[in-house]
């Protein structure tokens, strides 16, 4: 037996074991020992295919980049062969498209890879619960909070911010806010910028920054610093933060959250025809709702759940917080459950110690 034909047996083999192990993970409970053999053989795939491309590689350098007729032996053998080298860097081409096609499918979370995933759980009657981890780096003085956000059912894309305030109302801290709406990165059809005041006007107005055009959502003179802001986790995420703490007076965290076009019998597309952001420039549908924590002395260690507050303006002419919810069906499942952990002064450093 060759050395080629050894090759050729054992991928084989490794091709049969990684598509039936696959297959086991993919419509299976979880098993330990098919996980595992699943994960060797991989290894071992990968090392095959690096060999391969070390030991080829001028091969495929010459396929990917070939530019000229491999031989000219006749006018026409010569027409075909700039036929074929053309096809060849066509093919080059596609597969760096697809390649950077694929990364915001992947970063994004978006269909078809979700759609081919989400099959597969289903298949398995299992509910996998993952959390992104994100963080901005409590400063000096610091008091340290996590939050952890477990996302609905209907959660698609949201804008999302979280902050905490005293009883007054005034802001204190923001802990975090989606990219899109701090740096005003929205984009539009036509290529414009669009502004959306109805995105978070509880936060927007609480913050109380003006822009230019009278607006309190951030424009790109008034957006926030890099330090609280990051993309819309399209999954569960638990962010880790810091607040200053001022004597014992008491705050409570919120949480409002948002997302575009979810139309429904209320808050349908001609709900109202006269606002020039509802029925104009805002992505609107159900408005924003706002979860909080009860009311605590940040001076104490806390294990908090927030709860349904209220809804913010449908175009985001204010601030105010209506707690009338009559017409809001499916933001509900925008947020299935939020916590929030607050650690009381000096406990990290007194456990290090």
């Amino acid at each position: 037996m060759t050395n080629r034909a050894i090759v050729s047996s054992f991928l084989l083999l490794i091709l049969v074991l990684l598509g039936w192990t696959g297959i086991e993970m993919y419509l299976f409970d979880y098993q330990y020992k098919v996980a595992s053999l699943h994960t060797f053989v991989g290894s071992i795939f990968l090392l095959i295919i690096a060999l391969h491309l070390t030991n080829n590689f001028q091969s495929l350098k010459r396929y990917l980049l070939s530019t000229k007729a491999k031989n000219s032996k006749s006018q026409s053998s010569e027409a075909s062969n700039s036929s074929q080298s053309k096809m060849l860097t066509t093919q080059a081409y596609a597969v760096i498209v697809a390649g950077v096609l694929l990364i915001p499918l992947y970063e994004f979370d978006l269909p078809p890879i979700t759609t081919v995933y989400d099959f597969g759980k289903a298949q398995r009657g299992t509910t996998d619960v993952f959390y992104k981890q994100m963080s901005t780096e409590p400063g000096s003085g610091q008091q340290p909070i996590t939050v952890e956000v477990l996302r609905g059912a209907e959660a698609t894309d949201p804008q999302v911010a979280i902050w905490i305030e005293d009883e007054s109302g005034t802001l204190l801290d923001t802990l975090y806010v989606s990219s899109a709406l701090a740096t005003n990165n929205f984009f539009a059809i036509d290529g414009s910028t669009p502004r959306r005041p109805e995105a978070l006007p509880i936060w927007s107005h609480r913050r109380g920054v003006k822009a230019a055009d009278g607006l309190y959502a951030p424009d790109d003179e008034t957006q926030l610093a890099d330090g609280v802001t990051a993309a819309t986790p399209n999954t569960n995420f638990i962010l880790s933060s810091g607040f200053h703490a001022s004597g014992d007076s008491r705050i409570r965290v919120m949480l409002e959250v948002n997302a575009s076009f979810d139309w429904n019998e209320t808050y349908h597309e001609n709900a109202y025809p006269n606002d020039p952001v509802y029925s104009g420039s805002g992505y609107v549908g159900q408005p924003a709702l706002l979860f909080a924590t009860p009311f605590i002395n940040p001076r104490e260690s806390n294990i908090l759940k927030m709860s349904l507050l209220g809804r913010g303006h449908h175009s985001g002419q204010d601030g105010e917080i209506y707690t009338d919810l009559g017409g809001i069906t499916t933001a509900r499942d925008l947020v299935a459950r939020a916590l929030v952990f607050i650690e009381p002064p000096g406990e990290q450093v007194a456990s290090a110690l």
